[in-house]
């Protein structure tokens, strides 16, 4: 079920640790995938969060489930703007930034990238991505570390603990509603 693929890879997100998290989603039915989505973003828009569809091939989907609030704010920072130009994006601007995202993907065949910006992943860590082209970080945990190693080890850890807390809270209750943090 889709709201729970959400809990398991979201959760941060949820949580408002995190600015957005994707995964990716098998299903059988177009329509019944849909009618989840809509359901879900019932539920969550409330609260601040949105989930979207980064690319779909008819069985298996790229979700965003993402924080529009924080993501605006990450793509107004200079750094991140100025990063973030290179690879075409032209404004601060949520919706152009993720119709950029969506033709990035349909064209790079993987990920961009420059994804980690929406993911909230440190700039430092994005850009060395680019520069070493993945090789040669630091750390690798939930994404490759090329600049601050404890700041992003303490998050690794904060993640992992977020996702076990509302995996079991999610388990006892299944309101994805209650385990979201409001804007």
């Amino acid at each position: 079920m889709l709201e729970d693929k959400v809990i398991q890879f979201c959760a941060p997100t949820l949580a408002r640790l995190k600015i957005g998290s994707m995964f990716g989603y098998n299903y059988y039915s177009q329509e019944k995938f849909k009618d989840e989505l809509a359901i879900i973003n019932k539920k969550l828009n409330h609260k601040g969060v949105v989930m979207v569809v980064l690319h779909d091939n008819g069985k298996r989907a790229l979700l965003y489930v993402f924080r529009p609030d924080m993501l605006l704010v990450r793509l107004s920072e200079c750094c991140v703007s100025k990063l973030m130009h290179d690879f075409g994006y032209k404004n601060c601007d949520v919706a152009g930034a993720l119709e950029r995202l969506v033709y990035r993907i349909s064209i790079c065949g993987n990920f961009p990238h420059e994804v980690g910006i929406f993911l909230g992943y440190p700039v430092d860590d994005v850009a060395g991505f680019i520069n070493h082209c993945g090789n040669n970080c630091k750390v690798c945990g939930q994404w490759k570390v090329y600049g601050d190693v404890e700041y992003a080890e303490n998050l690794f850890a904060k993640y992992k603990r977020c996702e076990k807390i509302y995996m079991k809270r999610f388990k006892k209750d299944g309101d994805i509603a209650k385990l979201t943090v409001c804007a």
